[in-house]
Parts: structure tokens; sequence; C-alpha cells
């Protein structure tokens, strides 16, 4: 993907966000839901490039060692047990097939990881421009009497605008990852189930294996978690109480509404305690 890190493009949009804060105060919570689709494309990268590697290194061992298998002539070895050498060999060849297939797919599934990070970054590094732009007319205007109300207005609808459009931002990246997750889940127990279904015995043991290294990991990251899930969870409360909606300019009679369509209030639904992990 991009030569810059998704992550670095979002602390860019974090700290525009911060500049903001003092013209636009819902800025510094457009901030904080930056930081829920911040994740390390990096990391992500080489995970992918470690399991397309993976899959070509299977690949050109079973084109190797299909090779030996099939190489002895028949006028050299006629002897009963060839037939069951070549069955048990081509079992063997099938299994090689099917991991390398599992990691070519879990490569595309964490490229797609990958855009889906970059993706999000851009989104707010324009969001954070807007916000800036607006935050810079306040600025301008509120050097004068007639201009600074209709910017102070535009303002205040702009950082509405922003969150909300981060907020789902967010969600639709959380959720992303989620299918991502679920995927590659499958793809191992499949994965698993094929193996075992070929013959192969120790399948089982190493899923069990992978499962529990895999457990232990994820309880070092525990603490972490529920730190910013609490964080999350009291920001959205303190966004709730301070932006309980958001006003601005109508049409014509100067009717006022929300920043959405239907007029109503805007409330947080406590997601942003989420967190990406390769962060």
């Amino acid at each position: 993907m991009g030569s810059i890190n998704s992550s670095t493009l979002c602390t860019v949009a974090t700290d525009m966000f911060y500049a903001s804060t003092l013209f636009i105060p819902e800025a510094f919570f457009c901030a904080q839901q930056v930081g829920n689709g911040n994740g390390n494309s990096e990391e992500v990268n080489k995970g992918a490039e470690a399991w397309e590697k993976a899959s070509k290194q299977l690949r050109e061992f079973h084109d190797e060692l299909a090779g030996v298998v099939h190489s002895i002539p028949d006028s050299e070895w006629q002897a009963a047990d060839r037939e069951a050498y070549e069955q048990e060999a081509n079992k063997y060849l099938e299994q090689v097939t099917t991991s390398a297939t599992a990691a070519e797919t879990a490569g595309v599934l964490l490229y797609a990881v990958e855009a889906a990070l970059y993706v999000f970054a851009a989104f707010a590094v324009a969001t954070a421009t807007v916000v800036a732009v607006n935050a810079a007319a306040i600025a301008v205007a509120d050097c004068t009497i007639v201009g600074a109300p209709e910017a102070e207005t535009e303002g205040v609808a702009a950082g509405a605008e922003a969150y909300e459009a981060l907020e789902s931002a967010a969600k639709i990246l959380l959720g992303a990852l989620s299918g991502v997750a679920a995927a590659m889940q499958a793809g191992v127990f499949v994965d698993t189930g094929v193996q075992m279904g070929q013959g192969d015995s120790s399948a089982l043991g190493d899923f069990g294996h992978a499962l529990l290294t895999g457990a232990a990991a994820d309880v070092k990251l525990v603490p972490g978690e529920v730190e910013s899930y609490v964080q999350g969870k009291v920001t959205d409360k303190i966004h709730g109480g301070l932006f309980p909606k958001h006003t601005h300019a109508g049409g014509a009679g100067g009717e006022s509404g929300s920043s959405g369509s239907d007029g109503g209030s805007h409330a947080s639904d406590g997601d942003s305690g989420q967190h990406i992990p390769g962060e």
C-alpha cells in the first residue's frame, strides 16, 4: 500500500482536530473517534507478506515433492507396495496444497485489512482538514462583529457532522475487521478439518497448541483493552452530555435542527472503547 503508515495519517488527523478544538469544541471528540480506527498498517502488511511467502514456499515444496514421488519409472519399481506409497504421498501432497491455499487466503484478507486502515486514515485526514478550515474561518471572523456568529454556527455544524461521519466510519472499519477475523478463524477450522480428513492425526493437536498460544497472547492484551473500553465509555458519556444535539442554521425562517437529516438529537452508542490490534 502507501509508504506512509496509516497510524501516522491518523496521528496527523488527531493533531489537526486537537488544534481546532479552541474554536470547534467537538473537534476534541472527533480526535477520540480517530483513535478508534487507528491501526498499524505496516505491521498488517508484514503479516500479509509473511502468509504470502509461506503459501509460495508450500507450493514450491509441493511441486518438488510431486516430482520426486512420480520420478521413479514403473519399470524400476513394480512391487505391490508402490501403489500404497503413491496413495500416501498423494494424501500428503493434498495436505500441502490445502495449507498453501489457507496461507494464501490469510494473506489476501490481511491485505484487505491494510487497505481498510488506509481508507479510514485518509478519510480522517480529509475530515480533519474540513474542520480545520472551519476553525480558521471562525478565528478570522472573530476579528469582526458581523461575521462571527454565522461562522461559529457553521463551525458547530461542521464539528457535529465530522463527529458523526467519523463515528460511522469507525463502526464500518471495526465491522470489516471483525468480519476478516471471523473469516480467518473459519479458515483455520476448515483447514484443520480437511487435514484430519486426509489422515493427518496431528492436525487437531497443532490446532489446540495454536489456540492456547493465541489465548495466552490475548490475556496480555486484556488490561489495555479494558482501559480503552472504560476510556471510551467515559468519553462517550461526556460527549453525550456536552452535545445532546447540534443546532445550526436551517432554511428560510431560521428553522434549526440537528446535524442529521431528521432534526433529532445525536447520542453516542458507546462503541468507541474498541481497540484495533496491531496499533
